[in-house]
């Protein structure tokens, strides 16, 4: 950024008072010794606001932004500044009539990706309000609308429904804005922002409380701080299908590892049920430190240097639940790693209010990222002690068979094998998936691509217990030239070699969806 120059009333008063040139002089051509004749210093500012100075400049723009387009800055915003809040609005409030405009004068050739991202999450957003509505009626879990409006968002592929929405009425990408766009001023003034979030998150929170969901107390604070929160590719368990109204695809306390940062409260709508506080947070140092690449897409191949830290906490208190089955649990891990090659290690107890141990885990794994044609490799083994210490294998790998012009194919699976000590039988999971794509050529112009993807898992409720139930999952999605995306999850128990089902709780359940795309705005 080129230095910014400011003029004081006082320098004034002295160049005033210099004397006049001689006549013979008056006219003659002078040198300019102390700026560049390239460029010219903002305009002196007489009476600019004590607290906020602002400086408009030409952005170097890309293929997706139209050029010449003015976007401001704060040339001076200090720590704890109260213009702060102001600043991150304005252009969202303000401004937006004239992205109107403009959005509305352009055909569909002059739509820019970021556009059609816009447009396209605003439609599918309103499918997932559809179909939220039908699996409210039509599913058999009969879940609440929250749960319907995340199994819809799993669905299509699309979250953060109502921020679409919002982010068409503003014509901006809020989650991008929050995410990307302000981070430096949210280094830059943290203690403003937290107060001013925490207003806004107040407002979201009891909203969740109107609509008796679960309180969720960081979602602004989440998105804010995602781009230093969210984990990094190839953290988590791979080929993991979630089944979310029903409470048996995630019944194990330790089966997911936490990525970015939240504080929810749940339990308050059921008198019967104990209150639950989950505390998560997790911190990408790499992406702190700007280590991934800007180009879009590139990040999903970085194989440098990473750590990310993370931890853990739930609750459990009062209810009409006993004592003994009440949860505190808590979970710390490291992932890290350069030039492709990772290694996380992570543990936790799960103990009981009378400071009884229920459990004790640990999980250590090697992970290979990106290199040649193997997208992911991971080996990994587990420890739980509960009445009895027990052992788990597992391992996974994704490779891509084919990358031509116009085809592509991944192919992936993972399995894993429970160990118990002595002569006891043993139990084991497996998983797979496979996605398939086809770039249709245009002449030069963007090319429309179909594809399929296949994914499946069969796994125990519990990890650790080879007398649990048994989870069978199937998602496949269709797309249909950009155009149309098809959906399909079909999720069904078994009582495995226990035998007990929950008869509140269906034992199989079938999802459907049909949502257009962005392709419809280049077609």
């Amino acid at each position: 950024m080129m230095p910014t120059f400011t003029t004081t009333a006082k320098a004034e008063a002295v160049d005033s008072a210099k004397p006049a040139p001689p006549a013979s002089l008056a006219h003659a051509p002078t040198a300019d010794v102390t700026t560049t004749p390239l460029w010219a210093p903002p305009a002196p500012i007489l009476a600019a606001p004590p607290l906020l100075m602002r400086q408009e400049k030409e952005t170097a723009t890309t293929g997706e932004e139209s050029k010449g387009e003015k976007v401001e800055e704060a040339a001076d915003i200090g720590f704890g500044s109260a213009a702060v809040p102001w600043y991150l609005i304005r252009p969202l409030i303000l401004d937006f009539p004239d992205r109107w405009e403009s959005m509305a004068k352009k055909g569909k050739k002059e739509l820019t990706k970021d556009d059609r991202a816009l447009l396209s999450n605003m439609q599918v957003s309103l499918f997932n309000l559809i179909h939220a509505a039908i699996l409210t009626d039509l599913s058999s879990y009969k879940p609440e609308w929250g749960q319907s409006l995340k199994m819809a968002e799993n669905l299509s592929g699309v979250g953060n429904t109502y921020l679409n929405l919002a982010s068409f009425v503003l014509m901006r990408d809020l989650e991008k804005y929050i995410s990307e766009d302000v981070s430096d001023e949210i280094t830059r003034n943290l203690g403003w922002l937290i107060i001013y979030g925490l207003l806004v998150q107040g407002g979201l929170t009891g909203l969740n409380a109107a609509l008796e969901e679960e309180l969720d107390f960081t979602s602004v604070l989440g998105l804010a701080t995602k781009k230093w929160t969210a984990a990094p590719e190839g953290f988590g368990r791979p080929f993991q299908i979630g089944n979310v109204p029903d409470p048996r695809w995630s019944s194990y306390n330790f089966a997911s590892s936490p990525t970015g940062v939240s504080a929810k409260l749940g339990g308050y709508q059921d008198p019967s049920q104990p209150y639950a506080l989950d505390l998560k947070l997790g911190l990408n140092i790499a992406s702190l430190a700007d280590l991934y690449p800007k180009e879009a897409g590139e990040k999903d191949k970085y194989t440098g240097f990473e750590l990310y830290p993370y931890f853990s906490v739930h609750h459990q208190w009062g209810g009409s639940v006993a004592e003994e089955e009440l949860d505190r649990r808590w979970l710390v891990g490291t992932f890290i790693g350069d030039k492709g090659f990772y290694t996380l290690i992570e543990g936790g107890y799960d103990t009981r209010p009378d400071e009884r141990v229920a459990e004790t885990y640990m999980r250590q794994a090697l992970m290979l990222r990106n290199i040649g044609p193997l997208n992911l490799f991971q080996f990994s083994h587990e420890y739980s002690d509960r009445e009895q210490l027990r052992t788990r294998l597992n391992a996974a790998t994704e490779v891509e068979l084919l990358d031509l012009d116009e085809w592509k194919l991944t192919v992936g699976a993972a399995a894993g094998v429970l160990l118990p000590p002595g002569a006891a039988g043993a139990t084991w999971d497996a998983a797979a998936s496979a996605s398939l794509s086809y770039e249709h050529d245009r002449g030069g112009e963007e090319p429309f691509t179909s594809s399929l993807s296949l994914g499946t898992t069969w796994r125990p409720e519990d990890p650790f217990d080879p007398e649990s139930a048994r989870l069978f999952s199937f998602s496949g999605r269709l797309n249909v030239l950009d155009l149309l995306m098809l959906s399909a999850e079909y999720h069904q128990i078994d009582p495995g070699p226990g035998g007990q089902l929950d008869p509140n709780l269906p034992t199989e359940d079938l999802r459907l969806m049909l949502s257009p795309r962005e392709g419809l705005f280049r077609w």
